[in-house]
């Protein structure tokens, strides 16, 4: 039996939208800077970027890139209790594609200590791209980062994927354990 048959299998789990809600942050965000009333509900089937002028994304982006973004950011319902149960089954790594927003890698390395303290840092990888990622098993929001998992690629429902047909989506924390648990 060689080594890697004797450990937990992966599970790579993304970050925004699955771990970390921060798109209601970020739609407050504009709120109050642009004094509009987008909600979340006015993303349904879109990106953020999709629902702005263009000359508003560079807010957005600026936004996404604070050194503390991720304090004010909310956990996912249910993730915690969702990565605690998992943790018994699987080697759990967060995998976000962070590279874009480099000033707020620190905040997210603190958002994932506080909020999932079985995840230490030596879980997290940010990445430019996801495929390169070997894994057993993903969860993301981002039907790219699924390519080449097949089966074990599982799309988690968020604002902007809700429109999108995909086989393995999975709608809550309640599902994902119900599922992988």
């Amino acid at each position: 039996m060689n080594r890697r048959e004797t450990l937990k299998p992966i599970l790579a789990v993304d970050m925004d939208e699955v771990l970390a809600d921060s798109i209601t942050l970020l739609v407050e965000q504009y709120n109050k800077a642009y004094s509009t009333h987008l909600s979340k509900q006015d993303l349904f089937g879109k990106t953020i970027y999709d629902c702005l002028p263009f000359s508003h994304i560079s807010f957005i982006k600026e936004q996404q890139n604070r050194v503390n973004f991720y304090q004010e950011v909310a956990v996912i319902e249910g993730a915690q209790e969702g990565i605690a149960i998992l943790s018994e089954k699987y080697d759990i790594y967060v995998v976000s594609a962070a590279l874009e927003f480099p000033l707020s890698l620190a905040s997210r390395c603190t958002f994932i200590a506080k909020n999932f303290p079985e995840l230490t840092w030596k879980k997290l990888i940010f990445c430019a791209n996801k495929p390169i990622i070997k894994a057993d098993i993903i969860l993301d929001d981002m039907t790219e980062n699924l390519v080449g998992f097949g089966a074990n690629g599982f799309l988690f429902t968020a604002y902007h994927n809700a429109k999108i047909d995909y086989p393995n989506r999975l709608n809550s924390w309640e599902e994902v354990v119900e599922r992988l648990g």
